[in-house]
């Protein structure tokens, strides 16, 4: 996730033939969530405050699972093979946001990059077990389930890290490492 605040060489700026238009796909706007880079001055300030009053901070990264999930198989498969990879993996990854914002408390900053696919969320005063409570809450609402599989990465200030970037790149080494968390259409439980 933090690679995508990386400033892009010229190559990559110059190839605009691969951007999908945005008024194509309507459901790629945010739905009001802002990017990772627009979020950073609120969960710095956010990071400052909770380091200041001794209060817990936990960082959650969502992302669809681009192994687990048909689509996304089909996506990374597509691209080694230098084919045009399908749109749906990206339509699908961009209702996570959203959804989550929706979802969340208003004190709990959301934010996505497209690079990744990912969806971060700042929940300040939770703990990591809170945290993990309310993951679990999230996993029994529909659109989320629709979303699954999903990979999740957590972690908590200060136990992981003293800065923005260390808890974040602790979060996302935990997505890194976690197998996708398949719901029983039955009961809504993680297996």
């Amino acid at each position: 996730m933090l690679s995508s605040l990386r400033r892009k060489t010229p190559f990559e700026r110059r190839d605009k033939s691969l951007v999908v238009p945005r008024d194509v796909f309507p459901v790629l706007e945010s739905g009001g969530v802002p990017t990772l880079r627009e979020a950073l001055p609120r969960l710095s300030t956010e990071l400052d405050r909770a380091r200041r009053h001794s209060r817990p901070l936990s960082i959650v990264v969502f992302g669809l699972d681009p192994v687990a999930t048909d689509v996304g198989h089909a996506r990374f498969k597509s691209e080694s093979d230098g084919q045009t990879p399908t749109a749906l993996f990206p339509l699908l990854s961009a209702l996570l946001a959203p959804s989550l914002r929706e979802a969340l408390r208003q004190t709990d900053i959301v934010s996505y990059t497209t690079r990744e696919a990912q969806s971060l969320v700042a929940l300040p005063e939770t703990t990591a077990d809170g945290a993990r409570r309310m993951i679990g809450r999230l996993l029994q609402l529909s659109p989320i389930q629709v979303l699954c599989p999903l990979r999740i990465g957590l972690a908590a200030f200060p136990d992981d890290g003293w800065t923005l970037e260390d808890v974040i790149v602790r979060a996302e080494e935990e997505w890194a490492r976690s197998g996708p968390i398949q719901l029983d259409a039955g009961r809504g439980d993680e297996q």
